[in-house]
């Protein structure tokens, strides 16, 4: 059986190598006519449909009595220790670390859109070879890093960029089979769709228990809506020379006000270091532009975090 699963992976490794030699000579011959740079603009409004759809799923889901509440969902008594400051906000503050830690996981796990299928499965190895194959490994930290480079970008991207072109195809020329797969998908795109409606249970599972069971029978059709458009999006910063990556922060982690992340109740006139009590929303950031400019940052949307109070 082990002999079996090794000729798989290595003519899987083989067919990797091959296709990243093929599409390093065509790259070559096309010119940057063929990349798709997606503005500013546009991953504004994406994040910002995401923002509107969880609060939207808000009304959906019921706070239950503090004591139905199982402990790991608020492993920091968040909800007790804030209800006195944020008041009836509390929960939607909540609501939306909770949607944003499992789509952390399911689509944001690994950098620059290897982490879209998620990290187990056939789908995810294939993705995690290509990583390999593009990557330099760093004895020194034990990690994998992705050179930030005019030859490795375009690869990268060009890569993400037939995949997203498959997905949206698949998703226009055949009818669903389900919440988020396609019939006709195959490859990369059916590997896709399945991790979709995966995300999509683990989230509709989570913010059930989040509502000890009385989850709003409208609240599953906004699930879909979020999960597909978040990881649609995570696709969309793939395909991009640019570094395209969405920030996170966690409960204990000191941050600089204004930088990153805006304090909710400070606002964006609030300066120096602050301790995060819970993110809200991730910032989403873009370095270079993957040819001529590769290490200027700009923020494109500032995260959203409660501090630590006391």
């Amino acid at each position: 059986m082990t002999r079996i699963k090794d000729d798989k992976f290595d003519k899987l490794k083989l067919a990797c190598d091959t296709e990243i030699i093929r599409l390093q000579t065509v790259i070559a011959s096309i010119g940057a006519k063929r990349f798709r740079d997606v503005s500013d603009d546009n991953f504004k409004r994406m994040m910002q449909a995401a923002a509107q759809t969880i609060n939207n799923l808000v009304d959906y889901i019921p706070r239950p009595a503090s004591e139905s509440l199982e402990a790991d969902l608020d492993v920091t008594s968040f909800l007790r220790r804030n209800e006195p400051y944020l008041g009836n906000r509390v929960w939607a503050k909540f609501i939306f670390t909770v949607c944003w830690g499992v789509l952390k996981r399911g689509f944001f796990g690994a950098p620059l859109g290897f982490g879209i299928l998620g990290v187990e499965g056939d789908g995810c190895a294939t993705l995690l070879h290509l990583r390999e194959t593009l990557g330099i490994y760093d004895p020194t930290t034990n990690t994998l890093e992705i050179p930030n480079n005019k030859e490795t970008n375009e690869v990268r991207a060009f890569l993400f960029e037939r995949l997203r072109a498959d997905v949206v195809a698949s998703a226009t020329t055949q009818p669903a089979d389900s919440a988020n797969g396609e019939k006709g998908a195959k490859g990369l795109p059916a590997y896709f769709y399945k991790h979709v409606e995966t995300v999509m249970n683990e989230l509709l599972s989570v913010l059930s228990r989040c509502s000890a069971g009385n989850l709003n029978p409208l609240a599953p059709s906004l699930i879909q809506d979020l999960v597909r458009d978040v990881g649609l999006l995570a696709l969309e910063m793939a395909t991009q020379r640019a570094h395209v990556t969405l920030e996170f922060c966690i409960h204990g982690d000191v941050i600089q006000h204004g930088k990153y992340f805006t304090d909710e109740a400070s606002g964006e006139g609030a300066a120096g270091p602050a301790r995060v009590d819970l993110m809200i929303e991730p910032a989403l950031t873009r370095m270079g532009n993957g040819r001529d400019k590769l290490t200027e940052l700009d923020v494109v949307r500032k995260g959203s975090f409660v501090a630590l109070r006391g």
